[in-house]
């Protein structure tokens, strides 16, 4: 209902005379084109993604910049390949959207933002287009398969799935949830890093930590189809640490298992401290398949 509204709400600007300023944005830089589908609840999110489609092919045909950015530097693709929403994201690609484009802060693309919110199917779009899975961020630290392994194993050790009681019972646990709650001011990226999204306190920042146990992320799914279309394997974080790494130090055995039989892995990798994968294994299961892999 709401969405229909909107929709008529934009068909009237659109053809409003005399025409409406396309250069005109709101408090934060964003234009009409950031702004369908924010408050999208999951259950409704798929009719929210027909009509902001509808919208968004509107929009572009009346001559909005589809690459336009708001001041925190996301363009609307940014925005709804976080959002999840495959069907506006491909209304955008197929009207000239830049499939690679980057935000000013951190370098990191459509396709990184889609990893960082285990949005499976907007990735597996933004791939067919033409997305560079090699496309780094950070300075260089981060690919999208490494905000895709990062928050697996948050997720999956906000779940208690991790192997650390083989290993000497729940202190390793604490240990690696301390870690990401250190780094989660290093923001490496979702639903709490400053973006042109829904309005939020600039000092209401979720961690890294929540980002873990939000429902219906495929970060799996993501990470096998980057390492497939040949994401490096090897890119180190500003620690030193590879995504093997960091899925070993979780006791992560299948995500392990799956970058390792790439055969792309270089076990010989150290960090900054001179760790290498083998020192980070959290239970012999996962020394094993490195081992074996040396």
């Amino acid at each position: 209902m709401v969405q229909s509204i909107l929709h008529s709400h934009y068909s009237g600007i659109i053809s409003s005379s005399p025409p409406v300023d396309l250069s005109r944005r709101d408090h934060i830089g964003r234009t009409p084109l950031h702004l369908c589908g924010l408050d999208a609840q999951s259950k409704s999110k798929p009719l929210v993604d027909v009509d902001c489609a509808r919208i968004t092919s509107m929009l572009k045909e009346a001559g909005y910049d589809l690459d336009a950015r708001c001041d925190a530097g996301w363009s609307p693709l940014d925005t709804y390949a976080t959002l999840g929403m495959p069907e506006t994201v491909n209304v955008l690609l197929e009207g000239g959207a830049k499939v690679d484009g980057a935000d000013r802060e951190h370098g990191r693309t459509a396709l990184m933002r889609a990893a960082i919110n285990g949005n499976f199917v907007v990735a597996e779009l933004m791939v067919e287009k033409g997305a560079d899975v090699r496309r780094r961020a950070e300075g260089g630290t981060m690919e999208a398969l490494g905000y895709a392994v990062r928050n697996e194993v948050i997720r999956m050790v906000s779940e208690g799935r991790q192997g650390a009681e083989e290993e000497g019972g729940e202190g390793g646990d604490i240990d690696f949830m301390e870690l990401l709650e250190r780094e989660a001011g290093d923001d490496y990226g979702g639903v709490g890093e400053e973006q042109c999204g829904a309005d939020r306190d600039k000092n209401d920042k979720d961690t890294v930590v929540d980002l873990g146990c939000e429902p219906g992320k495929e970060y799996m799914r993501i990470a096998e189809l980057l390492l497939k279309e040949g994401a490096d394997v090897n890119v180190q974080d500003k620690n030193g640490r590879t995504p093997v790494m960091i899925a070993a130090m979780a006791g992560h055995k299948e995500l392990v298992r799956m970058m390792v039989e790439t055969g792309k892995v270089d076990l010989g990798i150290v960090d900054k401290d001179g760790f290498g994968s083998i020192t980070y294994a959290r239970t012999q299961d996962i020394r094993e398949i490195i081992v074996e892999s040396m």
